[in-house]
């Protein structure tokens, strides 16, 4: 949701509980505030929550940065053994079978629910850290996260008893 106009309390606190309602694979909402509407966000959390209104409200920018690059650590160890990387310069046939060959490596019963479960909390930090604009960092911009997703939307749609993918696409 990108705020543009200003919203003060039970409206405020209205559109931010719609953004972040969760649903399957939806698992938070994104507010990109464009009038800074932090210290009303505050009056109003202290108002209608709780906690009193403390706490952070903001999810600190390098603290989110870490975190993405420590999830994204943990699925290269998963992937070190799987030769993914010629897919970012590949042709499109090139690509599928890449594609197909890391679906096999990572459907296997030692890994399956293991990169999934990294994936999602990968995509979870990325979400987080891509509007991170103080820092540059080439992986937030680079190709590897869409893989990474087809990949887990792949092994998503198999049931848990299905063999390896089959097809060539030479």
């Amino acid at each position: 949701m990108y705020i543009d106009k200003p919203l003060k309390g039970h409206n405020l606190m209205q559109a931010i509980a719609r953004i972040n309602r969760v649903y399957f694979e939806k698992t938070g909402g994104l507010i990109v505030d464009y009038l800074g509407l932090a210290n009303e966000l505050k009056e109003a959390l202290s108002f209608y929550s709780q906690s009193g209104g403390r706490g952070e409200i903001t999810v600190d920018q390098e603290q989110a940065l870490g975190v993405f690059l420590t999830k994204l650590e943990i699925v290269e160890q998963i992937l070190a053994d799987c030769d993914y990387q010629d897919y970012f310069t590949a042709t499109t046939g090139e690509k599928l079978n890449i594609l197909k060959a890391a679906t096999d490596y990572v459907a296997h019963p030692s890994r399956k629910t293991r990169f999934q479960d990294a994936v999602t909390a990968l995509s979870k930090a990325y979400s987080l850290a891509v509007p991170n604009a103080h820092y540059h960092v080439p992986l937030l911009t680079s190709p590897l996260p869409d893989l990474l997703a087809n990949l887990r939307q792949v092994l998503l749609s198999f049931s848990d008893d299905c063999s390896p993918l089959t097809l060539n696409y030479d």
